[in-house]
């Protein structure tokens, strides 16, 4: 009987460090990601936009446009804040229309 509880008691402990040490290994992971987040999040708002104001000409598409702002990002997010910025629902533009494009600050 002394032998069954000993092993009971080394197996309990065994399973007590197991238990603490994923739970510590998550709470890592955890704490990680949301470093993570906050960091992604920061990044995006630490940036400040500034907008420029364009009066489109025969033949400008946004696209040119975005690629032609001096503005350190991906074509294809620009044109995507350029179309937020001024609650465009296409990337259709007319002639004489005024719009905002993101440039460097």
């Amino acid at each position: 009987m002394i032998a069954v509880s000993r092993s009971y008691m080394r197996y309990r402990r065994n399973s007590t460090k197991i238990v603490f040490v994923l739970g510590l290994c998550l709470t890592i992971i955890a704490a990680l990601l949301m470093s993570l987040v906050v960091n992604y999040l920061t990044a995006e708002n630490s940036n400040p936009t500034s907008y420029k104001a364009i009066t489109i000409q025969q033949g400008d598409t946004l696209w040119e446009l975005a690629a032609e702002s001096n503005y350190s990002s991906d074509i294809s997010a620009l044109v995507d804040k350029t179309m937020r910025y001024n609650n465009l629902r296409s990337t259709y533009i007319e002639p004489g229309q005024v719009i905002y494009i993101p440039v460097r600050s």
